[in-house]
């Protein structure tokens, strides 16, 4: 064993990729909240464990959100940044990433190079329809009755005779 690179003369275990130094073994050294602050210098709790700069966990987020120019988090809206997805304006579908729902994240993430069929169900971009149809058939009650009637027409189309060679 060998002793702390940072002058504290205290003995290290080389374990892994803690050789030489372990963050933070000289805690004892202080006392209050964190290192040099005695609450958030944000909101003044000491409620909420430090996280950085001498701010706790909810207050260090919104510090690194209004650097990137997003003032405050919707908390309890459609998404934290965003009251409606920025393609569609639609609210029912959940928030998946980039300020989209999930049908227009997914619509943005397809390849539309071979072309596309839209969805007269929910005028969704998609290149297989059938499998757009029977997947959202699980969940949304228009599509399940979209595909029930679908079913029908093919079967009766079949039973006349009309669909054989």
């Amino acid at each position: 064993m060998g002793l702390c690179k940072c002058g504290c003369g205290k003995e290290i275990c080389k374990e892994k990729n803690l050789i030489g130094f372990i963050h933070g073994h000289q805690a004892e050294d202080w006392t209050g909240w964190a290192k040099g602050h005695e609450c958030c210098i944000d909101c003044g709790t000491t409620e909420r464990p430090h996280q950085a700069n001498g701010r706790c966990g909810t207050c260090h987020v919104n510090n690194l959100n209004r650097e990137k120019g997003v003032q405050k988090r919707n908390i309890g809206a459609w998404s934290w940044y965003y009251d409606e997805c920025q393609e569609c304006g639609n609210t029912e579908r959940p928030h998946i990433k980039d300020g989209l729902c999930r049908d227009c994240y997914e619509a943005s993430r397809r390849d539309f190079s071979n072309g596309y069929k839209i969805c007269p169900v929910c005028d969704a971009k998609v290149v297989k329809l059938n499998q757009h149809i029977s997947m959202r058939a699980k969940n949304c009650k228009s599509h399940r009755i979209y595909k029930r009637d679908l079913e029908a027409q093919t079967s009766r189309f079949l039973i006349c005779g009309q669909g054989e060679e």
